[in-house]
This record gives C-alpha cells, sequence and structure tokens, in this order.
C-alpha cells in the first residue's frame, strides 16, 4: 500500500491469536523518524500492578493504571520495563503509548498483551521537518506462537503538498501514453484544439475526468473510448484514475484525426 503526505501514516487492527502475540516493525530508507502507536495496555509492562491483560475489545475495558499518566521512558528504561527492543523512546499520553523508532532500526515488541480473537487499533506515522521527503518501506509483521500470521508493507512516496518535480511529472505522464500521443504532450498552440479519439484505461474513481468534460458514460474502470481536443491531454495523463491512453486508430503527423468507424 502507498502512502504519501506531510506526515504520512496509516491506522491498522491486530487480531490476537495464540501466545505469544508479538510484533515486529521495521522502517526502511525513510529518511525520518517513525513512530508506532498502541494503546497504553497493550505493551508488555513487567510491573505488576501495571500489567492488567486485554481480554475483549476496546469499549469492553476498564481503565488501565496507565491510562490517565504522561510519561516519557528512554531506549535502557523501555527494555528494562517492557522487554521492548530497537525504540529510541517511548511516550504515554491519553492512553496511547507512542515509540520512536530512527530509519533503519527495528522494533520488536515481544509480547503484546491482546486475548485471543480479540482485536487492537495500532498505527505508524512519520515525523518531523523530513517527513513529508521521505521515500522508503515500513514493514509490519505480527507474530502468533512464533509465526507469521499477519502484515503489511507501506510504500512511502513523495508528500502530495510538495508534488512530484517537473521532470518526474513529465516521465510519469509519458509512462501512461502512447508512443503516438507523446508529441501532444506540450502541443503547438494550433494543435491544442484538435480532436483525438482515444482509449482510455481507467481504474476509477475518476471525477476528475469528469470535471474536465469527458464523457465517460458512467463507467470509472475498463477501457473507456472518448474524444477529445489534444490540450487536454496532459491533464487526462497526470490524473491517478488513468492507467493507459492510446489512439483508437493510427494518428498521422499531420492529418486531422477522424472519427474511426465506432462514430467516436
Amino acid at each position: 500500500m502507498r502512502i504519501a503526505g506531510r506526515e504520512p501514516g496509516m491506522s491498522f487492527h491486530l487480531r490476537g491469536g495464540e501466545e505469544p502475540n508479538a510484533l515486529i516493525v521495521e522502517p526502511e530508507r525513510l529518511g525520518a523518524t517513525m513512530v508506532l502507536r498502541l494503546p497504553v495496555e497493550a505493551l508488555p509492562w513487567r510491573d505488576a500492578e501495571l500489567a492488567g491483560a486485554r481480554r475483549g475489545r476496546a469499549a469492553e475495558m476498564p481503565a488501565h493504571p496507565l491510562a490517565a499518566l504522561r510519561l516519557s521512558l528512554a531506549a535502557s528504561q523501555l527494555a528494562d520495563r517492557t522487554g521492548i527492543r530497537g525504540a529510541e523512546r517511548l511516550w504515554l499520553a491519553d492512553g496511547m503509548a507512542t515509540l520512536a523508532i530512527a530509519d533503519g532500526g527495528r522494533l520488536v515488541v515481544p509480547r503484546l498483551r491482546i486475548g485471543r480473537a480479540a482485536t487492537l487499533p495500532a498505527s505508524v506515522q512519520l515525523r518531523g521537518a523530513r517527513a513529508a521527503q521521505a521515500r522508503g518501506s515500513i514493514h509490519v509483521v505480527q507474530l502468533s506462537a512464533g509465526r507469521r500470521v499477519g502484515g503489511l508493507t507501506l510504500v512511502v512516496s513523495r508528500g502530495r503538498d510538495d508534488g512530484p518535480t517537473p521532470t518526474e511529472a513529465n516521465g510519469a505522464q509519458r509512462r501512461k501514453l502512447h508512443p503516438a500521443l507523446q508529441r501532444f504532450l506540450l502541443p503547438p498552440t494550433a494543435e491544442k484544439g484538435r480532436e483525438l479519439s482515444l482509449l482510455l484505461l481507467l481504474r476509477g474513481p475518476a471525477e476528475d475526468l469528469e470535471q474536465l468534460g469527458l464523457r465517460l458514460g458512467g463507467r470509472h474502470t475498463g477501457v473507456v473510448a472518448v474524444r477529445v481536443a489534444a490540450g487536454l491531454l496532459p491533464a487526462i495523463a497526470a490524473s491517478p484514475s488513468v492507467l493507459f491512453v492510446e489512439p483508437s486508430r493510427p494518428l498521422g503527423p499531420d492529418q486531422p484525426d477522424a472519427p474511426d468507424a465506432s462514430g467516436l
């Protein structure tokens, strides 16, 4: 799954299995600090008075002794009190535990306090000034009795607020276009109004294409035939809804594009 943004992140759920339940999180080539957030009662506290086991869903749980506390632990303190390895620091606030992980690190939570078949909310997020420019991956693996039972990989791309560089944008547009259409990415002024008969391969939802005036006939996925002005081709190629564009008939270098047999 791909994520982006100023401080990109994602929420997900873990499901309790055979004990022990463990969690491994590995950021890879991100160039930014990553945090993992879990409910405070899910951590394997070694203090007997803090180790209330989780037996059901969050709505069924009584307040945890640490839920109202604000606390910060360095890596060595965290390892001594919970056995968690690979975190730079932990913060507790409002019933949530936030674990900071350095880029290239490997966070291991050896025992999650989660009942069998119970669900546990969790999230990962990039933090700091470099988060919006981060690129890389976040790997999350859940283990039950030493066996992998779940996981996900998040691919972090450039933040949407900054957008791709002009070179990246132009290259991405060209990869979506049939070679015969690439000359229309920067059409001369005289050709911008020239009509083209095209076949679009869509993956939906395509609202941005309809805002451009394209008549999709209610179809937002699969192959759709359209007739558009050449000046719209750059915007069509830039749409995240478009996978590929090709002409519905051969195009001559200087010949007008006449309708094909389908009447487009």
